[in-house]
């Protein structure tokens, strides 16, 4: 078992980097969705969440290398089996060519942002911790989120071998070559749904810090504990903080 160690980002200085298992049970899904494609953003283990290790951010970049190789090897074989002599034949020609610069780009960026920014994930999910635990939240509370996290991810690859065993049925011509870059092309859709759950996370948390103000005001207690107004204070600056971190993080990507 691995020290948990200290986050500098982290409202509460004093907590360690530790999730508990209810936020784990809402993010499980979307990093197993991830991961096939080596796109996890961060390790959890022993209920303490980590960077990658040196060995998986090398896999991610060697898979990513092999698509980007496979791209290239179709654009290349593509004049020898096909001849160019129509404006068609010539239009998908360059279709091709501008997806692999498309896809190459997107690939590195992705990539980038899950290595060089890894703590800035790690430091994402801490603040979803921190309003978590202030708020004393439980699972109950998250069971839809868990349920809806989990009906995206599965619908999601669900389409993908759909339309792959649809492709082969009906166009039997269509190579592995492609078959293998239109899956390779899922990780942008991953993000997408990553980026959206997570918002729709904030907004949970949002609206259980609103109950817990309205709660107050209903009862007409009006409390003196400066201390837990700060927490509150502390609670609202951080789903802000995580809403601009999600904005900073996809906006290039999704």
């Amino acid at each position: 078992m691995f020290p948990c160690f200290k986050h500098e980002g982290q409202s509460d200085p004093s907590s360690e980097d530790v999730v508990h298992e209810d936020l784990q049970s809402v993010l499980k899904p979307l990093n197993l969705m991830q991961a096939p494609f080596f796109l996890s953003k961060y390790t959890i283990r022993n209920n303490c969440i980590k960077p990658n290790s040196i060995i998986y951010n090398l896999m991610a970049v060697i898979s990513m290398l092999i698509f980007r190789i496979v791209n290239v090897y179709k654009i290349v074989v593509f004049p020898f089996v096909t001849k160019v002599n129509s404006s068609v034949t010539l239009f998908l020609y360059v279709s091709q060519i501008l997806d692999t610069v498309f896809y190459t780009v997107g690939f590195v960026l992705n990539n980038y942002l899950n290595i060089v920014y890894s703590r800035i994930n790690i430091g994402l999910v801490l603040k979803l911790q921190f309003v978590h635990r202030v708020l004393n939240i439980n699972r109950r509370n998250l069971k839809s989120l868990i349920i809806y996290n989990w009906i995206f991810v599965v619908s999601l690859y669900s389409y993908f071998i759909f339309i792959g065993i649809f492709s082969w049925i009906t166009y039997p011509f269509i190579t592995l070559y492609s078959y293998i870059l239109v899956v390779s092309a899922l990780s942008f859709d991953m993000n997408i749904v990553y980026a959206l759950r997570l918002i729709k996370l904030l907004t949970q948390l949002l609206r259980f810090w609103l109950m817990e103000i309205q709660e107050l005001r209903n009862l007409g207690v009006c409390r003196s504990d400066e201390s837990y107004w700060m927490k509150m204070f502390d609670v609202f600056k951080n789903i802000v903080e995580a809403y601009k971190t999600i904005q900073d993080l996809f906006s290039l990507t999704v």
